[in-house]
């Protein structure tokens, strides 16, 4: 008889990842399986951080499509994992393997969404098409066949527009465009891969998200947050920050888990996490911006332990091995989280936590993602770079969103000016 095992699709080496892949690890080991980590060549793990790890070969991009050379390999390392173990599950740490671990579900039947439902997760034309079909608000949007198609649209629906990749994740190769010399200058990057990308209206009003965890197409675990600012805005050095919603049992809170429920049964998730985006308009009625079928990143995991004792990375291991499941946090608490960033540039000599009482106290947790010695540069997608992050309190909602300009100025970053 094969011994019982899940694997961890891990990519993108950072301080989350490995805080995740310690919450899978642990909920993996209580179901009586072994933990096999899938990572990329020269990833290095600690003794016992895992059971048992294997490499594939990774092109160093941050985006993978199917079909890569990294997604065959991994197809490959899958099926070697399986002629030795009995599979339960594969969980993918980040968005850019959630197709692939879905075409490893198929190609060795393991349980899980397969390729014919992760596509609405990961294929934004798709999901938008989707999500008007379930009777969700979305921004209106069109593909961006020719120059006069784009030009067409702005005059139904006026500037700003969005152009991003049907594909992307994080705002990443997205562009807000404002004017007619905007849209040529645009035109030019996007020209020679334009069904690479799709253009929408650009809706005015907040950013929030939405994190929730689903055991056989009900919903165990919801948890809605307000971005400080859009995510580009913080793509334009803005501070990116999330304060969590106390109340989300009324509109218009109430309204984004209703739509979420609706789009999880819609596209076909039964057990899993999501983390969707939407925004709020001045008529407060909320619309849908795209949604994944994997944990949430940056900070937001790790707020919502602070927030909730909930580790999601564990929780979702738990919720796909049991056959019966529930989740009862064990507090609920007024919390917010933002980045530390820092828009210099050089070798970092000293970053340190603030050290006045009056404002450690309303610090309920400080994590440095970057090192004294680690060369800043500039970074591909922000004005800025992420040092880390840190988690504040509050007796209310208000009182944590306050917390977070109370504390943003008292970090200790000094850059040492690199020549060449």
């Amino acid at each position: 008889m094969k011994q019982k095992a899940c694997i961890i699709i891990y990519r993108n080496d950072n301080a989350y990842h490995r805080a995740n892949l310690a919450g899978f690890t642990r909920a993996i080991r209580e179901a009586g399986a072994l933990a096999i980590c899938l990572a990329p060549q020269g990833v290095v793990f600690a003794d016992g951080e895992v059971d048992l790890t294997r490499t594939y070969r990774s092109g160093g991009t941050l985006l993978l499509a199917a079909g890569s050379s990294d997604v065959t390999d991994v197809r490959r390392e899958v099926g070697l994992v399986c002629e030795s173990f009995e599979v339960l599950r594969i969980f993918p740490c980040v968005e850019d393997d959630v197709s692939t671990a879905a075409l490893c579900r198929r190609d060795f039947k393991i349980p899980g969404l397969l390729p014919e439902n992760a596509i609405h997760f990961r294929d934004k034309n798709v999901m938008s098409r989707r999500a008007e079909e379930l009777g969700i608000r979305v921004a209106a949007g069109v593909l961006p066949h020719t120059l006069q198609t784009i030009r067409d649209f702005i005059r139904d629906n006026g500037f700003p527009i969005i152009i991003k990749p049907f594909d992307g994740l994080a705002g990443r190769d997205t562009y807000k465009v404002s004017s007619e010399a905007e849209l040529e200058r645009v035109w030019e990057v996007v020209r020679d891969t334009r069904h690479d990308y799709r253009v929408e209206q650009f809706i005015v009003g907040p950013q929030y998200h939405v994190d929730m965890l689903f055991h056989e197409g009900e919903p165990v675990f919801q948890a809605v947050c307000r971005y400080t600012h859009t995510v580009l805005e913080y793509q334009n050095n803005k501070p990116l920050g999330s304060v969590l919603r106390m109340d989300f049992s009324r509109p218009p809170e109430s309204d984004m888990v209703r739509d979420c429920c609706a789009l999880v049964r819609g596209f076909g998730l039964k057990t899993g996490v999501i983390h969707a985006e939407f925004f709020l308009p001045e008529d407060g009625r909320p619309v849908f911006g795209e949604v994944g079928a994997r944990l949430p990143g940056g900070f937001i995991v790790p707020l919502y332990a602070q927030a909730f004792g909930v580790h999601l990375a564990c929780e979702w291991a738990r919720a796909e091995l049991a056959s019966s499941y529930s989740l009862t946090p064990p507090w609920r608490r007024a919390t917010a989280a933002e980045f530390i960033t820092t828009s210099k540039r050089g070798r970092l000599l000293r970053v340190e936590a603030p050290v006045d009482p009056r404002v450690t106290e309303l610090l309920a947790e400080v994590k440095f993602t970057r090192k004294p010695g680690d060369l800043i540069t500039d970074p591909r997608f922000l004005a800025h770079d992420t040092l880390g992050y840190y988690i504040v309190k509050g007796d209310s909602e208000e009182d944590a969103f306050r917390a977070l300009d109370k504390v943003r100025e008292h970090f200790t970053i000094e850059m040492e000016p690199v020549s060449g």
